[in-house]
């Protein structure tokens, strides 16, 4: 077997004995678990002390988890087994520091995967490791808000008619996408306020490249058009899409939290629940402007293009 180790940490303003109590009580993952969020209607079973957890659902598969080593707020150790779609345990194990600021949590994973499959492992790595900051960061909010301000609407099937576009392609790292897609959108946006009657839809951005592994993406911020000017600033691109459809989940809150829609259609897609294209590009729809919007209510659709 090849062993693999994945650890991500994160820092929460509250006290490490508030972050343990979250942590070591199963009945509050609910609210906070990055594979709950993506199956919120998968049956699901959590014993009466909290210590054992066990799921079923059509997309995430079958397993659980039991709590196996409990030291207050400096250690949590747990077991767990997944049943579906296939067979496979891992020990996993939170550690809490208290720092300035509040405590900085570790989550860690120790698992394996057949020889056979050593290739898969660093893609195996850095997936669990996306699902990982996933949940810290929705924990954090959880614990520091109360609550977690996102929710998914799995709306299906739906036609986007064709459009032009102008945008701005880049390149970067998935952390440095935030900063790099405001700045692109703001020289969109400026571009766009001097043509009166250009803009013709909701911005728009679309992932022509995305690299789980070296956790790089290519995007390009984009506006949907009357028509493709004939000249237009250094940097920026024209283009069209044709009518596609797609299968599209609805993101309700903080655009930190938007990386559980693109989650949700990874399962639907690993289920085969529908054929998704590999000549269109995916893109995300902005329905209501950061700006000027309560973080809770921004509403993000993530949009999977069919075959």
């Amino acid at each position: 077997m090849a062993s693999f180790v994945v650890q991500k940490t994160i820092t929460i303003g509250a006290s490490a004995q508030e972050v343990f109590d979250k942590i070591s009580n199963f009945n509050h993952w609910i609210m906070w678990s990055p594979w709950h969020i993506l199956e919120p209607d998968s049956s699901w079973q959590i014993s009466p002390d909290g210590q054992k957890y066990a799921w079923e659902g059509k997309r995430m598969g079958s397993g659980n988890m039991r709590i196996t080593e409990s030291r207050p707020n400096t250690y949590l150790g747990y077991t767990l087994q997944f049943l579906k779609p296939w067979k496979s345990q891992s020990h996993d194990y939170f550690e809490l520091k208290e720092v300035e600021g509040g405590t900085q949590l570790t989550w860690n994973m120790k698992s394996k995967v057949p020889f056979f499959l050593f290739f898969f492992k660093k893609f195996m790595v850095a997936a669990i490791g996306m699902d990982f900051v996933r949940g810290l960061h929705l924990l954090k909010d959880y614990i520091e808000q109360g609550k977690v301000p996102s929710q998914l609407e799995f709306n299906g099937i739906t036609t986007v008619p064709g459009f032009a576009y102008i945008g701005k392609k880049s390149t970067c790292t998935l952390p440095q996408i935030s900063s790099i897609m405001e700045r692109n959108y703001q020289e969109l946006g400026a571009y766009l306020a001097a043509h009166e009657g250009l803009m013709a839809g909701s911005p728009i951005t679309f992932y022509p490249k995305m690299e789980i592994v070296s956790q790089k993406v290519t995007f390009i911020a984009a506006f949907p058009v009357t028509d493709i000017p004939v000249e237009l600033p250094e940097g920026f691109i024209g283009g069209r899409i044709p009518t596609l459809q797609t299968w599209v989940v609805t993101h309700r809150g903080a655009y930190r939290h938007v990386s559980n829609g693109w989650a949700a259609l990874s399962a639907l897609q690993r289920s085969r629940v529908a054929k998704f294209s590999k000549k269109s590009w995916p893109f995300e729809r902005y329905l209501n402007n950061p700006g000027d919007t309560p973080e809770h209510e921004l509403i993000t659709e993530v949009h999977f293009p069919l075959q």
